[in-house]
């Protein structure tokens, strides 16, 4: 936790006075509203309702502009994109002192944890038959690879490739160490409340994997006398079911508590079109059923969290499921009785403190998985994932500086019967310095990292100018890197063979843009550009056996729109991708082609309505073809997809609705990533209550 948070705490921290902070940070946030207002007042008035403890008073801005990035390394492109002058108006202000009450750590956006970043703050909608794959598409920047319905699922970020992406959950790492990238279809929606899309370069803070970006799901919060009692259960077509409840209370004045329970079950035998002669006769088309896509997963979450002089948390999260593999339209070596198990179990552990003027923390988490892949009748050789990490740091503020330092470690290991074991370990050191002015926030950060034998460093640098009481440019730079994976470096999997000699890939980033915060009216616009050198990609042999080698780079451009808008009963968000890429390997078969898996032009828009008890919506994503293969010789086909969904509040005392949904309206047959198919028209409908009870003092 950033040094800034000791305000927000009603503590001193060294010898500035919490008001000092609230002068110096709240005066140049582009957030402050016309009339004297900010966003202070509002964060102030909404944690009044909650409090039942003494102050947060000054610190709720502060708390806000606390950043997730750690290391102190300049990058000065950002700079020379800002311009050589300063704002005119730019100058201290003082605000009148802010309090309100309430032991809970104000629950904020993760671009108000780092006010340089472009990500987005994706709510959960309950009720709704989305995945967890399906949410993050509110983001602009984003593509979903999705293997079918009940399949795997893996994320983009700006042109990366999926292992280039950190997946969290409450902080705890979800990539798996034998690679492909962490798969969204297993994490457990119905207990997420909030997803952060964070994008760019981000190794200075996650350390090695956050290439393109960083993804974190964030479990319910609850603060001091409230109680909550939610569930839900929907049902819907090709047999789908799901089922979930969660508890959340507070326990006493600093102890909350959250226990959670789900479970699914699917059919998934969606009817899809064939043609049986494609290439004589691609017209002449026969129906059948997807077959073996059945799929049953389950989990349990619970929760501890400590307020007070002394802060911290406990989480443990076990989950696990099976599924069927039908494989896609084009790998027809899949067998009918092909199976993968799978469960995992996690926990993590956070304590902070202030002592002597410093703000101590400490962090601990750990996981375990086990995957099976098959048939039905013989379950395969397990193959058992291990990971542990550490991190401790220490933060202060010193005048207009908030600086961290720290040190992270930790161990990875993957065995099987099949390829035997292996392991290795990380460390890491990261230092960071949040500069604050009236008229500009610097935010330099580096880390060094050694993973086994290589040792790298990942600098980032952000830079925030406010334009105005409303408008701020952001810019920022950075470099990341991935060490290769286990199974690239060691398992043999299928046709895939592996290669003990690769070495880590890189990805080089700047972007600038603008946002725009007034009243209920929010938007940003952004362009950016990456590069990526040493890529890991796989090369076919003429045995049809395929290779990993660090024979890849490739350029990634282009621009993100994102905005949202709320007039009377009305709502509004949008985000929109243009995305360029290209090929840069020195070969020509290869050279100026565009990547595979990555279409130029995304759109995604969601509106809706609500009037008293009713609410309906209507949801579109929309993404333009791509190519399937480097040469650019094969490609597919755009697609557009729309779902409707309408609820009504039954018994407002507990929350009890219904809600209804028709997923893919127009029954459009696509298929996506390697020309997996995806369902066509389904029908869902949910039955939801949650009671939220609050004690008064």
């Amino acid at each position: 936790m950033g040094p800034l948070a000791h305000a927000a705490r009603g503590r001193p921290w060294g010898a500035a006075p919490a008001e000092a902070i609230v002068a110096s940070r709240g005066a140049r946030e582009p957030g402050n509203l016309p009339g004297g207002r900010s966003f202070v007042d509002l964060y102030a008035q909404a944690l009044r309702i909650w409090g039942s403890r003494e102050s947060m008073a000054v610190g709720l801005r502060a708390s806000a502009s606390r950043h997730p990035f750690r290391g102190g390394w300049l990058f000065l492109v950002p700079l020379a994109c800002l311009g050589s002058s300063w704002p005119a108006w730019a100058e201290d202000r003082e605000l009148g002192e802010v309090t309100s009450e309430g032991n809970a750590e104000p629950d904020l956006p993760a671009e108000a944890k780092d006010p340089t970043a472009f990500s987005t703050t994706i709510e959960r909608r309950p009720g709704e038959g989305s995945r967890t794959s399906d949410l993050v598409l509110a983001s602009p920047g984003t593509v979903v690879r999705n293997y079918g319905l009940n399949q795997p699922a893996t994320l983009s970020l700006r042109g990366s490739t999926s292992d280039q992406v950190v997946v969290l959950l409450d902080g705890v790492p979800l990539n798996p160490a034998s690679g492909g990238g962490a798969d969204l279809s297993t994490i457990p929606l119905p207990l997420i409340d909030r997803i952060s899309v964070v994008r760019g370069a981000l190794g200075a803070r996650y350390g090695t994997g956050a290439v393109g970006g960083v993804v974190s799901l964030e479990t319910r919060r609850v603060s001091s006398g409230e109680r909550a009692l939610s569930g839900e259960v929907s049902y819907g077509s090709f047999q789908t079911a799901q089922g979930s409840t969660r508890l959340a209370f507070s326990a006493s004045e600093r102890v909350s508590a959250l226990v959670g329970l789900f479970a699914s079950t699917s059919q998934g035998d969606f009817p899809y079109s064939y043609a049986l002669r494609p290439k004589v006769a691609p017209d002449e088309m026969v129906w059948r059923e997807q077959e073996n896509n059945q799929s049953r997963r389950f989990g349990a979450l619970a929760r501890l969290s400590l307020a007070g002089p002394v802060e911290g948390s406990a989480l443990v999260e076990v989950d696990g499921g099976e599924r069927g593999l039908p494989g896609s339209y084009l790998a027809k070596d899949f067998s009918p009785e092909a199976r993968q198990g799978d469960w995992r179990a996690l926990g993590a552990g956070r304590l902070s403190f202030s002592t002597g003027g410093l703000r101590l923390e400490s962090r601990v988490s750990a996981r375990f998985g086990r995957l099976q892949r098959g048939t039905w009748s013989d379950h395969g050789p397990d193959q058992d994932e291990t990971q542990w990490s550490a991190e401790a740091s220490a933060s202060r503020l010193w005048g207009r500086h908030s600086i961290e330092l720290g040190l992270a470690g930790g161990r990875e290991a993957l065995a099987s019967d099949q390829h035997g074991g292996h392991e290795r370990w990380r460390f890491g050191a990261f230092a960071s310095d949040e500069m604050t002015w009236s008229f500009l926030t610097l935010l330099p950060a580096v880390r060094f990292e050694r993973i086994a034998q290589e040792s790298r460093l990942s600098p980032k640098l952000g830079a925030s100018v406010p334009v105005g009481e409303l408008v701020s440019i952001k810019a920022n730079a950075g470099r990341s890197y991935r060490a290769p994976s286990f199974g690239e470096l060691y398992l043999e999997q299928g046709m895939l063979e592996p290669n003990p000699d690769l070495k880590s890939e890189t990805g080089t980033y700047v972007d600038l843009g603008a946002t725009l915060r007034w009243r209920r009216l929010s938007f940003s616009a952004d362009a950016f550009w990456s590069l990526y050198d040493d890529l890991i990609l796989y090369e076919v042999y003429a045995t049809k056996r395929a290779k990993p080698f660090n024979f890849g780079r490739a350029e990634v451009w282009g621009g993100e729109l994102e905005g949202s808008a709320r007039y009377g009963l009305l709502s509004l968000a949008a985000c929109y991708t243009l995305s360029f890429s290209a090929n840069r390997m020195d070969k020509p078969l290869y050279l100026g082609k565009e990547l595979p898996g990555r279409p130029r032009h995304r759109l995604h828009a969601r509106t809706a309505i609500e009037w008293r008890r009713l609410e309906a919506h209507l949801e579109a994503d929309v993404q333009s073809g791509h190519f399937l293969n480097r040469t650019n010789t094969d490609s597919l086909q755009g697609r557009a997809r729309f779902d409707l969904g309408a609820s009504v509040v039954l018994d407002q005392a507990i929350g009890l609705a219904l809600h209804a949904e028709v997923r893919n309206l127009l029954n459009s047959w696509d298929m996506d990533y390697y020309a997996y198919r995806l369902p066509g028209r389904a029908f869902f409908v949910s039955v939801r209550f949650d009671s939220l009870q609050r004690s008064t003092p």
